[in-house]
């Protein structure tokens, strides 16, 4: 039996203050202190991003944010902030969540190539959601990533 997900989307003055608690709240639980990685999530960003997640509850349990060309890549549109609850992994949610994303940005941005700064450990996946590593390895506060594009929008 397979389980529905209700994806929404959200430009940031249209979530909820739960919403954006929640929000915050995953990707705090999960970049900051399971990660073990003292940054400041809260980096200004977050009001020219679409917001797509999946709510449980009160709980959000998968996350992401889409930024348009221009807001964080000069020349692409970008995904960031990935994350799926911890207690809601192995479910297969990241797959979709990357599906959705896909679709929203051939529908908000669709001339826009998508560049996105992949943790390293989680390059294969992201080539089996379409993307292509180009480029050399980085760290990003701390943590090996890797610059990862989605040029094929017509897909």
């Amino acid at each position: 039996m397979s389980v529905s997900i209700n994806w929404i989307v959200k430009s940031f003055d249209q979530l909820l203050t739960s919403e954006l608690y929640a929000i915050l709240k995953l990707r705090s639980e999960v970049f900051v202190v399971e990660q073990n990685c003292v940054y400041l999530d809260a980096d200004g960003k977050d009001a020219a991003a679409l917001h797509l997640f999946s709510m449980e509850g009160d709980r959000c349990i998968a996350y992401l944010r889409i930024m348009g060309q221009g807001n964080y890549y000069k020349e692409y549109s970008s995904i960031g902030r990935v994350v799926v609850h911890p207690d809601s992994r192995g479910q297969r949610l990241a797959y979709g969540l990357i599906e959705q994303s896909l679709i929203q940005c051939k529908i908000n941005f669709p001339t826009s190539p998508i560049k996105i700064s992949a943790q390293k450990y989680l390059q294969h996946f992201y080539e089996k959601c379409g993307f292509t590593y180009q480029g050399e390895d980085y760290l990003e506060d701390g943590i090996p990533h890797c610059a990862m594009y989605y040029l094929d929008i017509e897909k």
